[in-house]
């Protein structure tokens, strides 16, 4: 059993400098990690947005003399089943395999061995495959002020749901910025890397999640999937392994290593605009920052975002109706048994309590005073988020279809998507940009491709038509055409000339239907793109259709306003201490001139 008991002995009026000790207590049976079982965290080893990167020719902290082994037994991730006698709570039995340094991995795995208990890699010639969970053996969520309340659960990123990290880099014509885009990078501890602004992409120091205490002292939280994740450099990583250290701390989803602070002979890099350096001996690279945007500040190298693994949220978050200000504690995590995460709110302390109850799915209880205020069980796509994992498919419901892929092998895929969910960006929140598609397997007899988006809820209403674009293109970029005609929407009733952006009146989760179809010709000026229809789209292109294929998209808007019930079990409730001229956006207070996007807390991530 892999047990992580961490004690934060916390006093009201904390400064920078109150020593914090973290017990990290594990079980005989679990293979010991670099990481010791005791350790002194001060405030100051949070990453520090005041500390300014060192100067040229400044001298860096002595190197590191931590060299991993080039053999090391690794055991599969640990199963998030409850084990069927939970009064004996057995111990479950690894299935260990011998990992040699992989030819194909062009010594690339080298990097994560300091972690190697915790994930498994594997390459072929093409990309190397990362299988984790995305928990640390750190302190998760320790330190948190500011606070969404979701929790670290075990992510299931393996099998096909894994993390593919180009093993040859392809450099980009221009740098792509990393604002917006979700996951960025894996950390050599198997937990994902967020860009450091929220999903709307829009960077600002009030929104950002290191300075307005989003992030606990190791730089990560968990998002709305309860996926732990780090929105700054993995400063816990380069506490333990050294600030001077000749290995990567982490893989951009580009393909290039991230290395720490420094080079590995102790100097300050000279970083260009994403925050990388060419090296003649390791070539271009990345490094990690102190400051924003703490990692890479944009990819250097080509990405496909559809290739990453998605999360599958299991619930919906803050049952009681908590502000998102509060103090997190104590987080003690355990793989088979009861999880506890301990939290103070406007002087009280409670407790998130989770067990694994199978099938991947957690029973839940909320408890303060020894009173269990809620319950719940949550299961992958409960919440109306993802849905299941690709190696736990679920039937296709009304709630949450499933995306479909032609006989033929012809695909349809989001680009920039986080999952199957699309970027704020393409929302009545964002910048109301149509979103950005790639399509494989296309015919080759294809003399062009259209595309009609609508809701699953009905064809009636349609929100994107887009014709005409050429043969050649595989992709039409975030806000582009790709060269295509653009067409009407019809989403407001009326009918409209361009695309009209998802803006559901309640919260939650809506699931969008985008259509691409192969066609031997093109419309030309059969259509009228100011004012055709969809049926009249539909008649233009009958003829012509080759081979057609659907992808399932899902947008949820995090904003409610007005009166809702605080019984156990319903939405959260606005606190009775909000101001009259502030509303309740999600987990987080804004404005009432400010929209969901730009709410102070990552609702959206």
């Amino acid at each position: 059993m892999k047990t992580f008991l961490l004690y934060l002995l916390l006093t009201a009026g904390v400064v920078t400098g109150t020593v914090v000790v973290v017990n990290v207590i594990k079980s005989p049976e679990t293979p010991a990690t670099p990481q010791a079982a005791t350790q002194l965290v001060t405030n100051d080893s949070s990453p520090s947005p005041t500390v300014a990167q060192p100067t040229a020719g400044e001298t860096a902290p002595t190197a590191s003399s931590a060299e991993p082994a080039t053999e090391t037994i690794v055991p599969a991730v640990p199963s998030t089943e409850a084990p069927s006698d939970t009064t004996s709570d057995p111990e479950p039995t690894p299935t260990a395999s011998r990992v040699v340094f992989d030819a194909d991995c062009l010594g690339k795995d080298a990097a994560f061995l300091p972690f190697a208990n915790t994930l498994t890699i594997s390459c072929d010639s093409t990309y190397m495959y990362i299988t984790a969970d995305s928990l640390a053996d750190d302190p998760m969520m320790v330190g948190i002020t500011l606070w969404n309340h979701q929790v670290p659960l075990p992510q299931l990123f393996v099998g096909s749901n894994t993390w593919k990290i180009p093993l040859h880099p392809k450099p980009l014509s221009s740098p792509q910025a990393t604002t917006g885009q979700g996951p960025i990078g894996v950390a050599i501890n198997g937990v994902m890397i967020y860009n450091p602004t929220q999903q709307d992409g829009i960077y600002t120091e009030a929104k950002d999640p290191l300075l307005i205490g989003e992030l606990g002292v190791c730089g990560g939280h968990s998002g709305r999937a309860d996926d732990y994740h780090y929105h700054v450099a993995p400063n816990c990583i380069i506490n333990e392994v050294g600030e001077v250290y000749d290995k990567p701390i982490a893989y951009a989803l580009d393909g290039y290593p991230i290395y720490g602070y420094y080079n590995a002979d102790g100097s300050t890099p000279t970083l260009d605009e994403c925050g990388g350096e060419d090296d003649p001996v390791i070539g271009y690279h990345y490094h990690a920052r102190k400051t924003y945007p703490y990692v890479n500040g944009c990819f250097k190298g080509a990405f496909d975002m559809s290739l990453q693994p998605h999360t599958s949220p299991v619930r919906e978050p803050n049952p009681l109706g908590h502000k998102p200000e509060v103090k997190i504690t104590r987080l003690e995590f355990n793989y088979t048994d009861w999880s506890e995460l301990e939290y103070t709110h406007q002087g009280t302390s409670y407790v998130i309590r989770y067990y694994p109850a199978g099938d991947n799915c957690y029973d839940f209880q909320f408890v303060s005073g020894g009173n269990v205020l809620h319950e719940e069980t949550g299961c992958p796509g409960s919440s109306g988020g993802q849905g299941a994992p690709p190696d736990a498919p679920t039937a296709p419901s009304a709630s949450a279809p499933a995306a479909n892929t032609s006989a033929s092998g012809f695909a349809l895929h989001g680009t920039g998507f986080i999952g199957d969910e699309m970027p704020a960006a393409t929302g009545c929140d964002g910048a109301r940009v149509s979103p950005g598609l790639n399509w494989t397997g296309a015919p080759v007899n294809a003399e062009s491709f259209a595309i009609l988006m609508n809701s699953t809820d009905g064809p009636d209403k349609w929100y994107w038509m887009l014709y005409d674009i050429p043969s050649s293109e595989t992709s039409v970029p975030q806000g582009g055409t790709a060269g295509g005609t653009l067409g009407t929407n019809s989403v407001k009733d009326v009918v409209v000339n361009g695309y009209e952006p998802p803006c559901s009146q309640g919260t939650g989760t809506k699931y969008y239907r985008f259509t691409i179809y192969a066609l031997s010709g093109t419309v030309g000026a059969d259509l009228n793109p100011q004012t055709a229809t969809r049926d009249q789209f539909l008649s233009a292109i009958s003829g012509q259709i080759i081979d057609q294929t659907e992808y399932v998209a899902s947008f949820a808007r995090y904003e409610s306003t007005g009166e809702i019930s605080s019984s156990p079990g319903a939405p959260p409730e606005p606190p009775s201490d909000v101001d009259s001229g502030r509303k309740y956006c999600g987990d987080g207070l804004c404005d009432n001139t400010e929209s969901a996007a730009q709410c102070p807390v990552d609702c959206d991530v």
